[in-house]
């Protein structure tokens, strides 16, 4: 597996059936070095803040931030939101800009260090509390309480087999509504784009991925899946691209050619491009006129959105 471009890290990674196995050195590895990534970027740049340091991994999730706010105001007073295995809990700050009240759970100490950091560096008036804790162990149900929606990204593709039905409905168990879960699109072009790069590059990082079918397991459990979904389709740096694969040329020409008429000339280099947070408005817009359906295809990350409860208790 390769550095973070969104959110595909070790968080939370047990691997195999085990669910209650120790802190992997791995992940707190890991998020020790994003942490130092990210404060040595403020150090550098005055008034920055965590949507400058990862400006394509904001755009991507705050289409998904803000249909899950939009749900929430129509249904509920006052939604709330838990994700385990938070890491740097970019949906989740997310969320809690929009008014949730949200709490994120991890077990690696940089990780949450990061995520406060993060959430501090955007002068929230909300942001999210954090808690300490590995959400497999017996012991998680006696910390924190149920809430409307609960969801992790880049964690349930670390095990596999029946661990994979036993993660699941711990976020059921702990959901009063829904249960988002985002997955890295192995398949995706530009996710093997990315990986390629890292390959190159030696960013590589030995992590087991397994098959994760989010609508086999609602319907193996009895619950409706809502929403099947795509986003980041753009890589946040040139290096990161590379040119070869037919299909991704095919695709970032004719994102290069809507870019263009939303963003003007500045996207005439896409996708040799490194992008910035004022970019954000033109990418979000331009991802959100593609199809559903090429989303599913292209976009580095999947979600699903299910309801909690099942349909036939």
């Amino acid at each position: 597996m390769a550095v973070n471009e969104n959110s595909t890290s070790p968080s939370q990674t047990h691997p195999g059936p085990v669910l209650n196995a120790p802190l992997q050195p791995l992940e707190e590895a890991y998020w020790s070095k994003e942490l130092a990534s990210f404060r040595g970027y403020i150090k550098e740049r005055p008034g920055a803040n965590y949507r400058d340091w990862q400006p394509t991994k904001w755009q991507s999730l705050a289409r998904v931030s803000a249909e899950l706010v939009a749900t929430g105001r129509e249904t509920l007073r006052m939604p709330t939101a838990l994700e385990l295995g938070c890491g740097s809990a970019t949906l989740l700050t997310q969320l809690a800009a929009g008014g949730w009240k949200c709490v994120g759970v991890d077990c690696a100490p940089s990780a949450l260090m990061l995520a406060r950091e993060a959430a501090e560096s955007l002068c929230l008036s909300n942001t999210p509390s954090f808690l300490l804790a590995d959400f497999l162990s017996p012991e998680f149900k006696h910390q924190i309480g149920p809430a409307d929606l609960v969801f992790s990204i880049g964690v349930l593709e670390h095990f596999d087999g029946a661990a994979q039905e036993e993660v699941f409905e711990i976020h059921c168990q702990f959901s009063r509504q829904w249960v988002l879960i985002g997955l890295p699109n192995l398949e995706s072009p530009i996710f093997r784009s990315f990986i390629e790069w890292a390959r190159r590059a030696g960013r590589l990082y030995e992590e087991e991925h397994f098959p994760v079918s989010v609508p086999s397991l609602a319907v193996k459990s009895g619950r409706r899946l809502l929403r099947s979904d795509g986003c980041h389709l753009f890589l946040s740096r040139a290096e990161y691209y590379i040119e070869g694969d037919p299909e991704l040329d095919a695709f970032y020409a004719r994102l290069r050619e809507l870019l263009i008429c939303q963003g003007g000339e500045r996207y005439r280099n896409f996708p040799r491009l490194d992008l910035r947070p004022d970019d954000i408005p033109i990418l979000q817009s331009v991802e959100a006129n593609v199809s559903a359906h090429e989303r599913l295809r292209f976009g580095f990350l999947n979600y699903y959105l299910v309801e909690a409860a099942a349909l036939h208790p």
